[in-house]
């Protein structure tokens, strides 16, 4: 299942490894339109496995034991910060899990775009951001809805 807001990379990529793609409305959570909504009626009606990623451990937990590690290491175990967008919460989850014990200083950032499943939640609060321009810094708003 994948939200009509996708940007048809994940459409394309997995149409290439023969999947059946379903896109569905960029619909709240509630509605029976969403895609974790079609997902969970499918794999009921059709007897799919349903990995069920935005509640499963597993998620962060692999994230955890491999993208944590290989951030690390390929850093030298010199991370300032760690960027990521919004998704399932698993990628950010479990590598700040990790970065926490092993590059304690790292920044855990998440990245939220206006448009994003957060933002209708009220949680994309605009936040001042820093610009590095000429050797000085210059506060700025985000663009980021209320």
């Amino acid at each position: 299942m994948l939200p009509v807001v996708d940007g048809g990379c994940a459409r394309h990529n997995a149409g290439l490894i023969g999947a059946e793609v379903i896109v569905t409305a960029n619909a709240q959570i509630s509605d029976p339109r969403n895609f974790r909504r079609v997902a969970e009626r499918l794999a009921a009606e059709r007897g799919w496995f349903l990995t069920e990623q935005f509640a499963n451990p597993a998620n962060p937990h692999i994230q955890e034991q491999t993208t944590g590690p290989e951030i690390v290491a390929q850093a030298g175990a010199q991370v300032g910060a760690f960027v990521c967008g919004v998704g399932t919460g698993g990628t950010i989850t479990g590598v700040g899990r990790y970065l926490r014990t092993h590059a304690s200083g790292a920044k855990i950032v998440l990245a939220d775009p206006v448009g994003s499943r957060l933002a209708p939640r009220g949680l994309a609060l605009p936040r001042p951001r820093r610009e590095l321009r000429g050797g000085r810094h210059r506060r700025q708003r985000s663009s980021a809805r209320t």
